[in-house]
């Protein structure tokens, strides 16, 4: 099975500020892992916000895989 997914901007917005995290591949000790992180209803830098929040999510699971004993795959790994 491979992931697939979409944000979208909605009506009332300009900018979109959501991201999604998809990785079908072992993470750490998560067979799988998926994130949505939602923007700041158009407030400032809601993009970054969301962003920030999945970059430190992977970023602890990545720093952690060795003591967690499984490795990724990041290569099927995409964030959007």
């Amino acid at each position: 099975m491979r992931s697939d997914g979409r944000t979208d901007i909605g009506k009332k917005r300009a900018q979109n500020q959501d991201s999604i995290f998809f990785c079908d591949e072992p993470v750490g000790p998560l067979p799988n892992l998926y994130i949505v992180a939602d923007g700041m209803g158009g407030h400032k830098a809601g993009d970054v916000a969301s962003r920030t929040a999945i970059e430190c999510v992977t970023e602890y699971i990545k720093k952690h895989v060795e003591q967690f004993g499984i490795r990724s795959k990041k290569s099927d790994c995409l964030c959007k």
